[in-house]
């Protein structure tokens, strides 16, 4: 595993029921969506006749913080997006 700021985002296909995601999150990630205090922001289905109801998709931060965060719409996709404004530990890399 890299050392240093990271960002990771993307379908992670899981939710916080998962031991496998909450075993990352107790490591040295933490979650953009927790971070910023956004609580859960649902991402999938978008392809449905009723609304996202399920939040499968994150992005993680190791050695920064999220400030903001939000979901969006992806003409054609089957999810919402995630953009995230974060903000990297300074430090030597």
């Amino acid at each position: 595993m890299p050392r240093g700021r990271l960002i990771v985002g993307g379908d992670f296909n899981t939710t916080y029921d998962h031991r496998q995601y909450r075993a990352i999150l107790s490591g040295r990630f933490a979650d953009a969506a927790e971070q910023a205090g956004a609580g859960h922001l649902v991402t999938y289905p978008t392809d449905k006749r009723w609304p996202p109801l399920v939040g499968i998709d994150h992005i993680l931060v190791a050695e920064g913080c999220a400030v903001a965060i939000e979901t969006v719409d992806l003409p054609g996709a089957d999810h919402r997006a995630l953009i995230a404004q974060i903000r990297l530990n300074r430090g030597r890399q």
